[in-house]
């Protein structure tokens, strides 16, 4: 093995040691553990809560010739809330994740997501019930590249207000 190599091992392996022991130090600060503060679904007092939203006017205003991303970031969405088809639930650090779809038209690609991050995962969804979610807008992005865009708008935290189980 030639010089040169030898010391850019030698030069590596200090720097993961290093990070190994900045890792287990850093540990040790925090007890180790990482504390889960609960959080709420309801809106602060200050919140911008709109009734008057649809989804796909978000999106339609977030994403369009005109875009302006931020638009409704932090925005929440109140009163009757966003119906839509439950495609996946998924558990993520003590939360419920509920994506669902909604489709205008038959034609490939003219549908958006919603993806819900509820604090109260008690609640129980499956694949093809109809949830009424609320909450706050946290993002609007694009989530397929290719000829058919697709976007998804992030409620985070956001609650479900109603389900239709489909008993599928």
């Amino acid at each position: 093995m030639a010089a040169p190599t030898k010391q850019v091992l030698i030069v590596l392996g200090f720097g993961l040691l290093g990070m190994i022991g900045y890792g287990i130090v850093d540990s040790k600060k925090s007890g180790g553990t990482t504390v889960l503060i609960p959080r709420d679904a309801s809106p602060p007092e200050h919140a911008h809560i709109r009734t008057d939203l649809a989804a796909h006017r978000v999106i339609a205003e977030s994403t369009g010739r005109d875009a302006a991303p931020d638009l409704y970031s932090d925005t929440w969405i109140g009163g009757p809330g966003w119906s839509m088809e439950v495609m996946a639930t998924n558990r993520y650090q003590g939360e419920l994740l509920v994506d669902m779809y909604q489709t205008h038209t038959a034609i490939i690609g003219n549908g958006y997501w919603v993806r819900a991050t509820l604090p109260d995962p008690n609640v129980e969804l499956r694949r093809g019930d109809v949830a009424t979610v609320r909450g706050r807008i946290s993002i609007v992005d694009r989530v397929v590249s290719g000829p058919f865009p697709e976007y998804r708008v992030i409620l985070d935290p956001a609650e479900i207000i109603d389900v239709q189980k489909t008993g599928r």
